[in-house]
């Protein structure tokens, strides 16, 4: 089924004007609600239309006769939050999501040719990347056909117990650590790519965590979150599996915390602060890591990363907020002619597999500016900058909001720098051709019931 090029906008636009004559204020819905009984059901509706600039590469692949991708994603979430009294809460989180468009037919063409071709997995992996969390219980379903991705499932699913000073949490889960805003060293599990755009919740992990709320401003985290054996045998692989503790402290002005655990395939430790300083806020991170010896043909040494930032928001006409960040990565490397050296370790290729950030850089800075020129209307600009290679990642974006539950975002992600670097191209030594990163532009509509 073929796609015009502009049906993806016209869709968002639509339903844009259809939901704002009926959407409701943005609240949960109460069930049940008593004294030792609470039900609440929310949830929201998404859908983020996309138009990609993919140079020729397609073309010369011959999986795609157009150098332009068109891409749909919408996205229904129902959250089911049950309190039984003070101490219990059960969490059920159902997730559908419906992918069309371009992308998925070039995937599925890639699929066909990577069948033909000695070393086509590689190349599959290479142009369509697919990252999943580790996890031990298979709570979701998948249908695909040439033109689309059907998945549904549960992210959310467990169980809060409190009682005193501890909080138990069992099931799938979210959890952050760490200060940092565009890196985040010290966010162990499942954390978020620095050119993200929605951020609003984390792919769950299923975890048993325990919390800790200790005198003295101390408080201690502990996590384990055991994932299921690859060999297709519905154990827990007890060696690639994950454990994490992190303690705290808040103590003049400033919130200090030490972390560490092994995590499916290396050993880590950190630490991160976190505070205010001349009225600005300051944080900063640092974690040094030990890979596994797992027998790799090529081996990942030991590495740093770290990251600093500082933001302000500005008492001025459009409430101005801006933000700088320097990332060290201690994995990546400063020659871009090495990058495809970094990406052939086996323990970066799984940690790519599990949706970890992997950059190929070694030094980065970023910034974000957001003002508000209008209590409807808010604007973001980010700026990434690759120091070893000299590439940029830019990204801008307004928001509208059109009703309070629903928004409605416009905008674009733009690369730059020579080739090879990580934002401005590659050479794919299948032909010797190079070819610039993409570009797109968005839109992105949100629904909040």
């Amino acid at each position: 089924m073929g796609t015009t090029p502009c049906r993806n906008l016209f869709w968002v636009l639509l339903m844009s004007a259809v939901l704002s004559t009926v959407a409701p204020v943005a609240h949960a819905r109460p069930i049940v609600q008593g004294d030792d009984v609470t039900w609440d059901l929310s949830g929201y509706f998404k859908n983020f239309a996309s138009a990609t600039y993919v140079d020729e590469i397609y073309r010369d692949l011959n999986l795609r006769n157009q150098n332009t991708f068109w891409d749909n994603a919408s996205r229904a979430r129902v959250r089911s939050d049950l309190r039984l009294g003070d101490p219990i809460d059960i969490a059920a989180h159902y997730e559908i999501s419906y992918t069309y468009g371009d992308t998925r037919r070039a995937t599925a063409a890639a699929e066909d040719l990577a069948a033909r071709l000695p070393g086509g997995d590689a190349l599959l992996e290479a142009l369509f990347p697919e990252a999943a969390p580790s996890r031990l219980f298979d709570l979701s379903r998948e249908d695909t056909d040439d033109d689309w991705i059907l998945r549904h499932g549960f992210d959310r699913l467990f169980i809060r117990y409190r009682q005193g000073p501890t909080d138990l949490t069992l099931g799938r889960a979210a959890i952050t650590w760490g200060p940092g805003y565009f890196w985040n060293p010290t966010d162990y599990f499942a954390p978020f790519s620095p050119t993200e755009i929605d951020k609003e919740e984390k792919v769950g992990v299923d975890m048993a965590r325990v919390y800790l709320s200790l005198p003295h401003t101390i408080s201690l985290d502990m996590i384990a979150a055991p994932v299921r054996r690859a060999d297709g045998v519905d154990n827990i692989d007890y060696d690639r599996s994950g454990a994490a503790a992190r303690a705290s402290i808040n103590a003049m002005q400033f919130d200090w915390a030490v972390s560490g655990g092994y995590l499916y395939d290396k050993s880590v430790v950190g630490f991160d602060i976190a505070g205010p300083a001349w009225q600005a806020g300051l944080r900063a991170a640092a974690t040094y890591t030990q890979p596994d010896d797992l027998g790799d043909r090529f081996e990942t040494d030991p590495y740093v990363r770290a990251v600093v930032n500082v933001d302000y928001a500005f008492a001025w006409r459009w409430n101005p907020y801006v933000l700088g960040e320097y990332h060290y990565n201690g994995l990546g490397k400063d020659d871009p002619e090495d990058y495809g050296e970094l990406l052939q370790q086996e323990a970066v290729q799984r940690a790519s597999s599990r949706g970890e950030v992997v950059n190929a850089g070694r030094h980065y800075a970023a910034f974000n500016i957001t003002l508000q020129p209008h209590p409807l209307w808010t604007t973001s600009d980010s700026l990434i900058v690759n120091f070893s290679d000299g590439s940029v990642f830019y990204q801008t974006f307004a928001a509208w909001s059109i009703l309070q539950s629903l928004d409605l975002q416009f905008g674009a992600n733009l690369t730059f720098g020579p080739v090879p670097s990580e934002f401005g191209g590659y050479e794919l030594p299948l032909n010797g051709k190079s070819y610039g990163a993409p570009d797109s532009g968005f839109a992105y509509l949100k629904y909040y019931w």
